[in-house]
This record gives C-alpha cells, structure tokens and sequence, in this order.
C-alpha cells in the first residue's frame, strides 16, 4: 500500500517534473524545518501519489494547480479525498498561486494547523494521569540555563552539520560510484548516458532507498556526468553534486565552507570516476570545486 514499487516509475517522473510551486513547498518542508518533522516526496499510498507525506503525523499535502477546477478531476479529487480519509491521513492543500504569491503564508498554515507529537505522560496514584512537565519556577531555572549553553555550543553544533553534510556528500557519492559500477557490469562495460541534475534511468535496481537524487546539502542535487574531453575526446565519468537550478544562478545555495568560498554556477562537489575530472565540462580541470578523491583538497 505504502511506495508500491509498481508506482517508482511514475514517482520518479513526477520528481522530474517538479512545479515551481512544488519546489517552493519542498524547500520549506524538507530537512525536518516543520516542527522537526520528516517530509518525502512523491510518496505514493495505495494508487495516489502524494505531493509531499508526513509518516509520523500521517498528513499529506496536496498542490493543486487551476485543472482541479474541471469537473472531472474534481470527482477524482473527491474519491481520492475520501481513500485518505478512510486510511485516517490527513490532507493540507494549497493552490499553486497561493504558494508562489505568499510561501511565508504557507509556511504560517502549515507551522498553525500541524499538530507536535503529544508530550509523555505517566499514571499517578488511582490510574490517573499524572502529566510529566516542568512548574513554572523549573520551566524559568531550565530557560536561564539553556540561555547560557547556547552561546557555547552553538558553534560547536554547526560545525558538527557541516561535517555532517560532507560525510554524508562522500558516502552517497561512494554509494553511487559502485551502483555505475554494477549498472556498466550488466551493460557490456557501458556507463549510462549523461543525466543533467538528476540519475541516469535504469539505475534503481543498483541503489539503496533514498530520496534520489536530492544532495545532502539543502538545496543541492546528484548529477551524473558523461562527457567527453574536449582536449583529446577520451570520456569523463563522474557524480556530481549541484547546487544551482539550470539556467538561475540566483537560486544556488552553496555549502558555507572555506573551500566552498568561490564556488560559482559552474561549481560542483564531486566524486571521480575516470579521466579528466571537473566541476564543469565548460570550465578547466582547476575550476572551483571540491573533488572527493583528485588528490588535491
């Protein structure tokens, strides 16, 4: 019922094909920004594909764009209103102009009508709850503390993501490195076609679960680069990590990292497979970037 494999194809394509409204909502949902909770995308429950799902709060968002006004996709809206009633999801839905004309509204609604996971609770004497809280005078002497170790940990603390990012940067990218490995294994030694901010096709069979090809950094994606040098036209393998939408280098979001400090809209993090490695096909081989393994960071 829940990601049926049977539907990956059509999850895929809908990730694929993300509206700038889906982005938006994607954005301010992804990495637990919601009340500390865990969004997928593209998330199908029996034969719908939901647009964004909470596991832990069973709610699903829905974005709707100007056909679900025709009477015919209103009836599948309703039938497919009432399958998630039924499985006891709850829906938030928003039209694709509210979301791309106030997303700091959106955010409001969702920060409003999304409930947090119920605080424990203990039996007393008698069976009764007895709830497990602070008393004012604890709630006061608990907030003054954290007052004072916040100053010192926060530091620590970004840079204990940072690092996490790039772990998480290499593993993935090692991950996928052996996932072409296998995928070129089955196909007579060839790698896939190049695939610009995204994963070749056919590659699933060979990757663990993820939320493919999102990058660990927010706002970054996977890439697969399969070029051919344009100084002597041997070919170029590698997985790249982007962090600039194609064609709107307003909207890169680069790593804050001293080696990340000139990264432009040709820069990318990467992990080398063969020949003449870069951030960029465009861009020579000491363009700015971060190569996982060229020897040289």
């Amino acid at each position: 019922m829940y990601n049926d494999t049977r539907l990956k194809t059509i999850r895929r394509k809908l990730r694929k094909s993300t509206t700038e409204a889906e982005r938006i909502v994607w954005n301010l949902v992804r990495v637990r920004q919601v009340k500390g909770l865990k969004f997928l995308r593209q998330y199908s429950v029996g034969r719908y594909v939901l647009d964004f799902y909470c596991p832990e709060q069973r709610l699903a968002i829905e974005i709707d764009g100007g056909q679900h006004n025709e009477d015919e996709i209103k009836a599948d809206d309703g039938k497919r209103a009432d399958f998630l009633e039924a499985n006891d999801i709850k829906v938030i839905r928003f039209w694709n102009n509210e979301v791309i004309e106030n997303s700091e509204g959106v955010f409001a609604k969702l920060l409003t009508e999304i409930t947090p996971p119920t605080p424990l609770a203990s039996r007393g004497e008698g069976g009764k709850k007895k709830q497990l809280g602070f008393t004012l005078i604890e709630l006061l002497v608990v907030v003054a503390i954290i007052g004072i170790l916040s100053g010192i940990v926060l530091v620590s603390l970004n840079g204990s993501r940072k690092k996490a990012y790039l772990a998480r940067a290499q593993e993935e990218t090692q991950e996928l490195a052996k996932a072409l490995a296998f995928y070129a294994f089955d196909n007579d030694g060839e790698y896939p076609p190049d695939a610009n901010r995204d994963l070749p096709a056919g590659l699933e069979p060979y990757l663990g679960a993820g939320d493919w090809p999102d990058g660990p950094w927010p706002g970054s994606v996977y890439d697969w680069d399969n070029w051919v040098d344009p100084d002597d036209g041997s070919p170029i393998y590698q997985v790249s990590i982007r962090f600039c939408a194609i064609g709107d280098p307003g909207s890169c979001q680069f790593p804050t990292e001293p080696w990340a400090a000139d990264f432009d809209v040709n820069s990318a993090v990467y992990l080398c497979i063969e020949g003449a490695c870069r951030s960029h096909l465009s861009e020579p081989i000491d363009h700015p970037g971060y190569c996982f393994n060229c020897g040289d960071n």
